[in-house]
């Protein structure tokens, strides 16, 4: 069929004394019209279920008629000849006739045509020969410093894969499959790896919030009356300080073990109280199991004002 999309075909099928024809997405007026023309002139006979589908279905009025890719060459051809020095076009990559009329209007003027690697990626990767692509005259491809850098060194680095495409496990851990982007310079690809085998099982419930204790002395001769400990999370640290969410409040935690009638951790906003420590005490951080977790001790008075305070800590639960 014609259409902007290459390859584009209509279907029909036939089971059972039955026949479904499929038009698929089509036009009249690219560069394959013929294509639409000859379906008209010669139809699939005694069709039972027709499916048909189209972005635009009609058009009202003869002045919205859609021109032909041979019209829009044209106009290009003028375009060129007029303007003076560089001429940008957005338009997709995908669209091949459309690259087609281009590259003829840059030929008919005496223009080069410039194409980004992406581009020259896809009508390389058509392997049609008739179709404009590196190594046709005056086709070039544009290669900005960052994509030198890609295209010199395509080895399959995990750095050189979509950031946008997670990576799944198998249920078995034994194998990864993500997806990489034109790692071989022209194709999107998935891609498996082996897993190294999972680590013996044990009895931590990673699912929930582990406790980390941590036993205080605090210092002598400052009327110490009570401790509290802040704590958080490498990713949430802003201006040197860790938070343990995004809400970017500090986090407290003030109880020998973690609250389950309560929240397991205060906020800062929430003027937390502190644990009696003045001889000595054991706080509970609440972590999430297997995280970097950044911990400082805050001895206080009993008016809650810090009287000293350790360094911070770091911790992998």
């Amino acid at each position: 069929m014609d259409h902007s999309a290459y390859d584009a075909y209509a279907f029909l099928v036939e089971a059972k004394g039955k026949k479904v024809f499929y038009s698929g997405d089509f036009r009249s007026h690219g560069r394959k019209g013929k294509l639409f023309e000859k379906l008209l002139q010669n139809p699939p006979k005694d069709v039972d279920v027709l499916l048909m589908e189209g972005t635009t279905l009609s058009r009202s009025g003869l002045e919205n008629k859609y021109p032909s890719e041979d019209e829009i060459e044209t106009l290009f051809v003028n375009h060129f000849k007029e303007a003076r020095g560089l001429t940008l076009i957005w338009t997709a990559g995908q669209n091949i006739d459309r690259l087609v009329s281009i590259y003829k209007a840059c030929r008919k003027a005496g223009k080069k045509f410039i194409a980004d690697l992406y581009t020259a990626s896809i009508l390389m990767a058509i392997k049609n020969h008739k179709l404009p692509q590196p190594g046709f005259k005056d086709f070039h491809v544009f290669v900005p410093k960052f994509q030198r850098i890609l295209v010199k060194a395509m080895n399959g680095k995990v750095k050189y894969t979509s950031g946008f495409a997670n990576a799944r496990v198998l249920p078995d851990n034994s194998w990864v499959l993500f997806q990489g982007n034109y790692l071989d310079s022209l194709s999107r690809n998935d891609y498996m790896a082996k897993m190294p085998p999972l680590p013996p099982a044990d009895s931590v419930a990673r699912g929930t919030l582990e406790a980390v204790t941590v036993a205080m002395k605090p210092p002598t001769g400052l009327g110490v009356n009570n401790a509290i400990i802040q704590f958080g999370y490498q990713e949430y640290t802003r201006a040197g300080v860790p938070y343990c969410t995004t809400r970017l409040d500090g986090c407290f935690a003030n109880a020998a073990t973690i609250p389950t009638a309560a929240a397991p951790f205060l906020f800062g906003s929430e003027s937390p109280a502190g644990l009696a420590c003045a001889s000595g005490c054991t706080i509970a951080i609440p972590a999430v199991s297997q995280r970097a977790l950044y911990y400082q001790v805050l001895y206080r008075n009993a008016a809650n004002a810090v009287l000293a305070s350790t360094t911070w800590q770091i911790i992998t639960p």
